[in-house]
This record gives C-alpha cells, structure tokens and sequence, in this order.
C-alpha cells in the first residue's frame, strides 16, 4: 500500500470499528433466542411442575437434592439405600449419587440441560441410563475416573406424571464440586434449538478467530513486519485453541485422539499465552506506558504458570488458577494506574483498544455474578462475545498502527532516496575535483622534477653554468606557483566540493523558495509554516543550491514529529552574521543525543543519521555554526548561522 492509498482509506479507519459496535448491541439489546426462566423450589428432593407455565417459561430447578456420599449407585440401588440419603448441596465429596423427582404433565416431552459439568457424570433417567447425557466415567478413585466435562441435554416423556433423574459422578482428576441442580427444563425442542444455537455461536466465535489469525499473520509478513500484527495473530491462534477444547470442543471431532488431560491443560495455558501477548500489544500501543521491569515480571510469572499447567497434576492445575487470576488482576490494576497517570492524549488506535478492553471486562464481570452468584446482569453468557469483540478492537487498534508503520517505512524510504542521491552527486564532484587538481598540479611537478634532475648532473659533474642557476631559479618560481596553487585549493575547500559560496542571496528569497518545497511534506501532516525574518535584514554570502536542502532537511525532521502544528522558520542578524532557526513543538531530541545528534548514523528516529551530519558539513563550509536545544515545554530548536555578504573594500 503506497502513501496515497493510506491517505484516501484514513478517513474511513474509524468505519472499521462499526461491526464490532453492532454486534455489542445485537447481544445486548436484542433478546436472546430463549423463553424467559422462571426458579422452581424443591421440597424434599421433588419439584412440582404439574402447574408450570412452559408456553411462557423455561423452568430452572433450585434447592437441595437427596444424595448419597462415597457411592456410584444405580436407581435400584439408589432406591434399597435411600435412608441413607441426605438432603443438602452436593458439594465437598469426591463422589456421590444423588436423586431429583419432578412432578410433571403427561402430554409430551421435555428437554432437560445443564451447562458445564466440570467432572465425570453418568445420567440415569426413569430408571434408564441415558449413554449420551453423561460426561465420561465416574470411579471410585483416580485410577477408575475417566474425567470429561461439557454440556448436558436430553429429552424425555414422563412416566405416570413424574420423571426421576439419578446422577452419579466423580471429580478426582479436578478439584471441582458437583452440581447436581440446575437443571433447566422446557417443553417441547424449545432448548435443543437454544443449546445448539449456543454451538453455533461459539463456531462462529472460533471461525473469526482463525480468520483474523490467517489475516494478521499475512499482515506482518506484507507490510513491514509490525510486531504487534504477529503479536495479535498469535493472540487469536491461542484463542482458538482455547475455544477448541472448551465447551462443545470442536477437537474432539477434529482430532479424537486427543485425551481430556490435553483438552484440559490447553485451556489452561492459553490464559498466560493470551496474558503475555495482550501486555506486548498494550506495550506496542502504548509506548513507554508500562516499565521494562513490570513487563519483565508479568512475562515471568507467566511462564511460571505455563510450566505449572504443562507439568503439574490436573488437581494442582485446577487449583492454582487462583494465582493466574491474581497475576493478571494486578497486572490489569497496574496498566489502568500507568494509563491514567502516563496517557494524556489517546491516538485513534489507543481509544479503539480501550473500548475492547473495557467491553471484555463488561462481560467478563457479567458472567462472574452469574455463575458464582446467579445474579444477572445481561441475561445472556458474554465472555465469548466479549472476548471477540476485544479482538475485534485489538484488530482494528494494530490495523491502524501497522498502517502507520507502512507510512512511517514509506517516508524513510524517500528520505533515504534523496540522501543517497546528494551522497552520489557529492561523489562525482569529489572525483571531478580530485581529476582537476591531479591535472593542475601534473605541470608544476614535472618542471621542478626534470629541472632538478639535470641540476643534480650538472653539479656533479662539475660543469655548473649560468643555465643551471637559471634552472635552479625555474625550481623556485615553480614551487611558488605550487604554494600559492596549494594555498588556493586550502581557500577553496570552502566551497564544498567546488560549488562557489560567494553568492549574494536575500534572506526572504532563500527562505521563500525553501518554504515552497516542503508545501507537499507538510501537507501530508496537516502542518504549516510560520515565518518570522527581522526587518531589513541583511543578505548572505552563499550559495543557494547549497543553503535550500538544509531547511527542507531541518522542517522534514521537525514535520515528523508533529501534526496538525505550525513549524517556525526565524531570522535575524547577529553581529557579521545571520541566525536562522527552525522550531517545532514535538517531542524534543532525546537528552542522551544531544551533544552528537549532528554526528553521522546518529539519529533519533530510526532514520539514517546523515541529514543532520550534512548540514553541520555546509555550514561550517560557510564559516558558521550550528546547534539544537529543546525547547521548555516541549519541542526542538535547530539554529545555524551563516555570514552576512560584505561588498569587497567594506571595513567593520
């Protein structure tokens, strides 16, 4: 994409973010495609719905449940042992079976569902074991365990008005309690439709990761290598291994071999992975935002917790993810602290970031009081959406900036193109000069060198003559001619390569006419120049062709740094010489560059280092000076002089 491709689409960038805003308002303002609910009390383990309204509602079953600790049982076995029972929350024991009767109509069927079963459950209704109700295999210990978790959902005809729902289940392989309520019921496939609704949700959530993944890794391998385009594309790829296996576990038909030990430690560590990349993106976004060291820490521990989910036991695994949530709750306390006392003007990629952010913090607040407190505040489960909606944004956020580094790259390359071409018209005139005094310089040598040869004869021979004092005097006029052509090469080395520097030039055309070359550069940022020249000021001895570049090369760095500002060129006389000065109010000359910004490869913008050098070579070339200072309040200040022109016979 060349510059004036990113210049017509930039004003469209802000229109990228339309469908992320038009999903939010989907989920969260259209009613999702489910009956109201309304809670059932059970009273000693049975629930009544003979009565319930399910044209209207969906019934959700609430209370405590007859249970029997430490036993798998059957319904027959469930049923010799029932003094045994206990009537409480199936909570705290390793494995147990409990009972559920519900009291229903007998004209039709019911969907039964309960959603994330985080361990080994076998479902047993009206007396029948319902093979695909259940999730993996309940043991008596770990050995016997197969652990499994995911959704459960079922339809059944009651059975002389009543339904007895017997579970079993184990949770050794993770340290989870068991839920054994909860059961949502509807009549009719009214939740079959919801629950696979749900699956198709979460494919499209996993299909627009892998999408953005594909998309954003070509990105950073097109256009400039970006690092936030790999860390974003790395971010979605984790998110889709995630999504993977979790929930319906679309792996599970992809790739059957893989055991739930895998599934399990996957969704894990894609929480330090997707940690440790959103914190390089926060960092490439916001420059400067976070400290190294907090970075560094934040990096640390989470290898730390990758190293733990890869080796640890399942058990430790589900119980330490209380230390991932401390690391990134303090991590997310920190960047909001460093935001709010670092960040004073947000670009339009940094805003983006910070509506995706705060819109997956939303969701994920939503679905924390739902799950630990069935309290709701959206009647739906967000963290899915809220995580695509947040990459969404990442998406756009690191689309603009990459687009930024595209014309940042384009911009340096036209930069470097035009030094290279002064470099190289400065290489032939070094040859031409050195061919030119090679060839006046042939002459004089070659008499002093014949004229002292014979010299040298005569004198040893004897034979010296009147010719060889006139010989000897041709040596003299001929080193004199040498001295004086040496003293004139010495004078003229102030000329830069050759070109004269005694021109008489107007302070106004010099400035005007470079002023009328930076219009197309300046445009592109929105900037202007702001000229102020002392009256009456004097002219200057110089050489235009010599003096333009230099204030093209001083506003194109200044233009950089700044938008949407004024760019000040000033002049006036100082003594037998005129100060000329070039303001910008950007973000200053790093102090460590100071003292050697106009050395050669020296610069403070990744560009090549040679513009600056260039200027303080012709400068000094007229006899001048030149210096740069920041500015009180930010900016930079470049000043240089160069001589005022004085008539010939002028005396100071």
């Amino acid at each position: 994409m060349n510059r004036n491709s990113y210049k017509k689409l930039k004003p469209l960038l802000p229109l990228f973010v339309l469908p992320i805003f038009l999903i939010m308002v989907y989920f969260l303002l259209i009613n999702p495609p489910t009956m109201p609910r309304q809670e059932v009390q059970g009273e000693n383990g049975i629930w009544d719905l003979r009565d319930f309204d399910f044209e209207n509602y969906n019934a959700v079953l609430v209370g405590a449940v007859p249970y029997i600790p430490n036993a798998l049982l059957t319904p027959e076995e469930f049923a010799t042992r029932s003094d045994e029972a206990i009537i409480g929350y199936t909570q705290g024991e390793s494995f147990l079976t409990s009972r559920a009767i519900i009291l229903m109509p007998d004209d039709g069927w019911y969907t039964f569902t309960r959603k994330s079963l985080l361990y080994a459950h076998r479902q047993y209704v009206n007396g029948e074991w319902i093979f695909n109700a259940g999730r993996g295999r309940p043991g008596y210990n770990r050995e016997s365990e197969v652990p499994d978790e995911g959704w459960v959902v079922f339809t059944v005809q009651p059975e002389a008005g009543r339904i007895e729902l017997i579970s079993q289940s184990s949770t050794f392989a993770r340290n989870r309690p068991h839920h054994h309520m909860g059961w949502v019921v509807g009549s009719g496939a009214g939740l079959v439709y919801e629950f696979r609704a749900d699956d198709f949700l979460r494919g499209i959530e996993l299909g627009s990761f892998f999408l953005l993944f594909l998309l954003f890794i070509m990105l950073f391998f097109m256009m400039y290598k970006n690092p936030a385009a790999l860390y974003f594309s790395l971010f979605c790829l984790t998110w889709v291994m995630r999504m993977g296996v979790t929930g319906v576990w679309p792996f599970t038909v992809l790739m059957p071999w893989m055991d739930w030990a895998v599934k399990f430690r996957i969704q894990y560590i894609a929480m330090p992975v997707a940690g440790m990349l959103t914190i390089a993106i926060i960092n490439s976004l916001f420059p400067k935002m976070l400290h190294k060291a907090a970075f560094r820490i934040v990096c640390g521990l989470s290898w730390l917790l990758i190293a733990v989910y890869v080796f640890a036991d399942t058990v430790l695994v589900s119980d330490a993810l209380w230390l991932a949530y401390t690391v990134y709750g303090l991590a997310i306390a920190y960047a909001i602290f460093r935001f709010v006392t670092k960040v004073r003007k947000l670009k339009l990629e940094q805003g983006i970031f910070i509506i995706g952010a705060i819109m997956f913090f939303f969701a994920v607040i939503s679905d924390f009081f739902f799950f630990s407190f069935d309290f709701d505040i959206v009647a739906i489960e967000l963290t899915g959406i809220g995580s695509l909606i947040f990459a969404l944004c990442q998406a756009a956020s690191v689309f603009i900036a990459t687009m930024k580094e595209v014309e940042k790259a384009k911009e340096a390359e036209k930069r470097l193109a035009a030094e290279n071409a002064s470099l190289d018209a400065l290489s032939r005139m070094k040859s031409e000069f050195l061919a030119n005094i090679s060839h006046e310089m042939k002459t004089p040598l070659m008499v002093i060198s014949g004229y002292a040869q014979l010299s040298e004869e005569q004198l040893e021979a004897g034979t010296a003559d009147e010719k060889t004092t006139d010989r000897l005097h041709a040596i003299f006029l001929e080193t004199q001619r040498l001295s004086g052509f040496v003293n004139k090469l010495l004078a003229d080395s102030a000329t830069y390569g050759g070109y004269k520097i005694d021109s008489r030039v107007s302070v106004d055309e010099i400035i005007n006419n470079a002023a009328a070359m930076c219009i197309p550069i300046l445009d592109a940022k929105n900037n202007h120049l702001a000229i102020d020249i002392e009256k009456n000021c004097p002219d200057i001895k110089t050489n235009p062709d010599m003096i333009i570049p230099i204030f093209f090369n001083l506003v194109g760095n200044a233009n950089r740094h700044v938008k949407n500002e004024a760019i000040q060129i000033s002049a006036k006389q100082e003594g037998t010489m005129v100060l000329f000065n070039v303001r910008d109010n950007g973000k200053g000359i790093p102090p460590s560059l100071i003292d050697k910004i106009f050395e050669r490869g020296i610069s403070g913008d990744d560009s090549t280092g040679l513009g600056l050098a260039i200027c303080k070579e012709v400068v000094e070339a007229h006899g001048g000076t030149i210096t740069a200072d920041n500015i009180p309040g930010g900016g930079a200040n470049i000043a240089f002089t160069l001589p005022i022109y004085e008539e010939k016979g002028d005396t100071q």
